[in-house]
């Protein structure tokens, strides 16, 4: 009698904790659903936004929200009517997400006891939030040294060597870039440059400086006393105002060549183009742009001297564009360690990109990887950047927090300059070169990197880590 009497609240008991073991799984569940809910409604609302959707980025995060939980739910047994609302606000680059539920959730057990036991009401709500940090101030820094004068392709290389066969520029320069060893005048000019090698059959040979021989460069000097004999009188023989225009020269019919150095400047102005038109924030982007050879060049922006940066992005891609030729003495004139650590000098350390007043930072380095400084005789600075100095500059810059981008234009072959042949060949052979693993060491990440082969691919590649970069990293807290 005594246990038939108590059998029945033990059974009751033991029926509730069932039940209750059921609503507390449940609870559990909704709970995750919501926050996996509200977290992706944060993400897909903030990538719409970074994106460009600035007008339905809010209810298409809400619409995910909802698809979301309800996905959720239908695969947790036992969860009866429910409702949910997913809100997404954004405050500047801080996007919040709320999702706030309530549900029933049906007993089996504790029923017998009553309609009032027939179910429990579980509700709650989830927030997330992702901040983009979508500032950003992003540096160039372009190499516009007389070895970037090079044809930008083989066919302009060849126009270039065809249109210097008169070339007087002596064998012997400090530059190098041209591989003359006895002067010729255009009344002794070769129609072809072949026909006058010294040794017929031989041309080209390692280290072989024939008589007479093209010139792959534009180079464009400030102290050229070199002259040629153009119309009946003498005039200075400048490689890069003959680039500009072949016509000068003895020898016509030829289209104006496009150097490698034109290929970056399009490619840059390019990049801030784009910049301009997927700013979403006022004062997103900020741009400072710098060439260097024998040392640092401030291109923008222009004032003052110590400005990193400025906001003003068609500003910069006017300057980009307008870059001139580099006009330096004949001799070392890429001095890659100097004018990154003045840069280093001017840049101060990146923020967290969560305002204007405190942008991410990063640099993009443009070159072909090829350092010539200081005395030329010495021969210890010629070659890729990567010698302590190199290193001990790149480093400084890192320190500051500042991604480091490089894209790097390979030389064209020059097979017919001996300077080439003799001086830079070496460092272009091999899988990876000694140019390449100096270049990738000095980037910030091996997919910080880019190496582009032809014209073409300076723009595409330029505009690619650009975009690596400018995708922001997000903070997420829920």
């Amino acid at each position: 009698m005594v246990f038939a009497a108590s059998a029945v609240p033990i059974i009751g008991i033991l029926g509730l904790s069932v039940d209750v073991t059921f609503v507390t799984q449940a609870k559990s569940q909704l709970a995750l659903a919501a926050d996996a809910a509200s977290l992706s409604a944060t993400k897909l609302a903030s990538n719409e936004f970074v994106a460009g959707n600035a007008t339905t980025y809010a209810t298409d995060g809400q619409t995910n929200g909802n698809q979301w939980f309800d996905a959720q739910l239908g695969a947790l047994h036992g969860v009866g009517s429910h409702s949910r609302t997913t809100t997404v606000t954004r405050n500047g680059t801080v996007f919040t997400t709320n999702v706030a539920y309530s549900a029933t959730i049906p007993t089996h057990f504790a029923s017998l006891f009553g309609h009032n036991f027939s179910s429990f009401t579980v509700s709650g709500q989830s927030n997330s939030t992702i901040t983009i940090n979508a500032y950003m101030n992003i540096e160039m820094l372009l190499d516009n040294s007389g070895s970037m004068l090079i044809g930008a392709s083989t066919a302009d290389i060849n126009t270039l060597q065809a249109i210097t066969a008169c070339s007087p520029m002596a064998g012997g320069s400090g530059q190098g870039t041209s591989a003359w060893s006895t002067t010729m005048i255009p009344a002794t000019c070769p129609t072809t440059y072949a026909a006058n090698v010294s040794s017929p059959g031989a041309y080209p040979v390692a280290g072989h400086a024939p008589n007479s021989a093209p010139c792959g460069f534009a180079c464009h000097w400030n102290a050229n006393t070199d002259s040629v004999l153009i119309n009946g009188g003498h005039v200075n023989w400048d490689y890069f105002a003959l680039a500009r225009n072949v016509n000068l020269g003895p020898i016509t019919g030829y289209t104006n060549p496009t150097l490698r150095f034109d290929v970056v400047q399009a490619a840059a102005a390019n990049v801030v183009s784009t910049m301009i038109s997927n700013e979403i924030l006022t004062n997103q982007f900020q741009l400072g742009a710098f060439t260097f050879n024998s040392s640092l060049v401030r291109v923008w922006p222009a004032s003052p001297s110590s400005a990193e940066a400025s906001t003003d992005l068609a500003g910069g891609a006017t300057a980009i564009a307008s870059i001139p030729p580099y006009v330096g003495p004949n001799g070392g004139n890429t001095n890659f360690p100097g004018s990154m650590t003045s840069l280093a000098s001017i840049m101060t350390n990146a923020g967290d990109g969560s305002s204007s007043s405190s942008p991410r930072k990063t640099l993009f380095i443009v070159t072909d990887g090829i350092q010539d400084y200081g005395s030329r005789s010495l021969g210890s600075s010629l070659g890729p950047m990567n010698d302590s100095a190199a290193t001990a500059a790149c480093n400084a810059i890192k320190a500051k927090g500042i991604g480091i981008y490089v894209l790097y234009t390979p030389y064209v072959p020059l097979p017919y300059n001996p300077y080439y042949v003799g001086n830079i060949a070496q460092y272009v052979s091999g899988t990876p070169n000694a140019i390449t693993r100096a270049l990738q060491s000095c980037a910030s990440a091996p997919s910080f990197f880019y190496e582009a082969d032809i014209p073409s691919q300076v723009t595409s590649g330029l505009l690619s880590l650009v975009s690596a970069s400018v995708r922001a990293p997000a903070r997420i807290s829920s």
